[in-house]
């Protein structure tokens, strides 16, 4: 199970994509993977342009961090690291980070690399 996986899983499951609006056929595998940044762009692109303030909601395990075979074995990889630095000097930029993990041992995660 990685994000993209568990992307298609959801969506599919709340009905949320389809080819157009008229025959409500979710899309292949295939389709959604070609979902890219002119999608971003042309969907929330403009809800993004005219927000004063962003929310950013990431999950931990397969997301900011690759998965692991051991839980204590995963670390966030130095360029997401970059990412996030960059994104918290924003003033107007919360990031939020989720997870099955207890708080405890998400903060230490998250802190210990951050």
């Amino acid at each position: 199970m990685d994000v993209g996986a568990w992307v298609q899983g959801f969506l599919g499951a709340m009905g949320a994509i389809y080819t157009d609006q008229q025959d409500e056929q979710p899309r292949t595998e295939e389709a959604i993977s070609k979902i890219g940044q002119g999608d971003f762009d042309r969907n929330l692109g403009p809800l993004v342009d005219h927000c004063s303030r962003l929310g950013v909601i990431l999950d931990f395990d397969g997301t900011l961090s690759p998965l692991a075979r051991k839980p204590e074995l995963a670390i966030i990889p130095s360029e997401t690291k970059r990412v996030l630095e960059r994104l918290s000097a924003y003033s107007d930029c919360k990031i939020t980070v989720i997870s099955g993990r207890s708080i405890e041992d998400l903060q230490r995660k998250v802190v210990e690399y951050w």
